[in-house]
Formats: structure tokens, sequence, C-alpha cells
């Protein structure tokens, strides 16, 4: 992770999202800001769900029907892979990249 630390970031990425909670959707918008000329020609964008202290059942070993869920994935927005946007190929410096998406959250079901 130190050597992360060293290297020149040649994006800057800000989120921003919203939740309706009557209709649970989520829209998040997304801008990639190139400050410098990317060393790939293509760069991908993940977006994750994650949700901290769900109380909820787990089994196996110090579970029950109370066991405190922390840092829990909840959804992989952009996929596994994550996605390329429609200006994916845009990745020179002063680039914007906008990304919008339209998530609906599911329900718990316990």
């Amino acid at each position: 992770a130190e050597n992360l630390l060293t290297q020149s970031a040649y994006v800057n990425v800000g989120l921003e999202a919203d939740l309706n909670a009557d209709s649970r959707e989520l829209t998040i918008h997304v801008e990639a800001y190139y400050t410098a000329n990317s060393p790939e020609s293509t760069n991908l964008l993940n977006i994750a769900i994650l949700q901290n202290n769900t109380i909820a059942p787990q089994s196996g070993e110090g579970g029950g029907s109370d066991y405190n869920h922390t840092h829990r994935l909840i959804d992989l927005i952009t996929g596994q892979w994550g996605e390329p946007s429609r200006h994916a190929r845009r990745t020179w410096t002063r680039a914007l990249t906008p990304h919008n998406h339209l998530h609906t959250m599911q329900t718990i079901p316990w």
C-alpha cells in the first residue's frame, strides 16, 4: 500500500449519491477528471454499495440470529469488472467523463 502512495494519480474521481427512501431509488453521479494522460487506452469504473452494522442471522461459529455484519457488500452497480462509459476512451489530460446510474435498492428479507 505504501508504494501506491508514492505514485501519481492521473485521474480524480468524485461521487454524489441521493437515496429516495420511499421509492428505494439511489441516484449516483460520478465524474472522473484526468489530470494527466492515462497509461491505459480505456479505463473502467467500478461502483459498489457497502452496508455497515446490519443485524441479521449468521450461520457458523459465533453466528446467531442477531449477528452484526460489518462492511457488507450489497451490490456491484457496474458489474464485477466495472464498465467503460460512452466516454471510455477519453483518458487524456483535462478530459471530464460523467457517469450517471439509477439503482433500486433491494428490501432486506429479515
